[in-house]
């Protein structure tokens, strides 16, 4: 809809002008900084439950450039984003297919995953990271051993664009390297 379409563009301008110098600031500042407030806002209200797909996907690219360009710099603001976003919540449920409920799913804890990475203290829950890494693990192990010879998941699947970041933050919070199982890890590490 409309709000993904503007989180296309948020990212968009992001990414284009996140790096420009400010004139107007003598310290020479970043342009968007006035703005970090109202980019943080746009983030949160994305990420609230029951959110469409697209606009899931559109809030991980938008979060992911101000991320790059430090436009979101105040990290009680990251730790609200990862809480929506790590809030699976029953709102998800009435989602109609179970491929979108399952791309909902990874593309949450993806985000989740990714804000944990840049602040551990963010109040996410490491079980969710190793449950989704668990299963991307499973997905890849039973890829390689297709009836009709080894094959991978295709790129665009949402477990596997998340499972970078979800694997990473899994060891990376506490806890994590000793509860991932070492054939998930290899399993993941054979398909990236």
């Amino acid at each position: 809809g409309v709000r993904a379409a503007g989180l296309r563009l948020l990212a968009a301008v992001v990414e284009t002008c996140g790096a420009a110098p400010d004139p107007d600031d003598p310290n020479g500042g970043p342009f968007l900084a006035p703005y970090a407030s109202q980019i943080s806002a746009a983030l949160r209200g994305a990420v609230a439950p029951g959110r469409p797909v697209a606009q899931l996907r559109a809030v991980v690219d938008a979060a992911d450039a101000a991320a790059r360009r430090g436009l979101v710099p105040d990290r009680k603001t990251w730790r609200r984003l990862a809480v929506l976003a790590a809030d699976l919540g029953e709102a998800d449920d009435r989602v109609a297919s179970r491929a979108a409920l399952e791309e909902r799913r990874c593309l949450r804890i993806g985000l989740a995953a990714r804000v944990a990475l840049r602040d551990p203290d963010a109040g996410v829950a490491n079980s969710l990271f190793l449950d989704l890494a668990r299963d991307g693990a499973a997905r890849l192990k039973a890829a390689r051993a297709a009836p009709f010879g080894p094959s991978t998941p295709p790129k665009d699947d949402p477990l596997v664009r998340a499972l970078p970041a979800v694997v990473a933050a899994a060891c990376a919070l506490k806890g994590g390297a000793e509860t991932l199982p070492d054939a998930a890890l290899l399993a993941l590490g054979v398909a990236f």
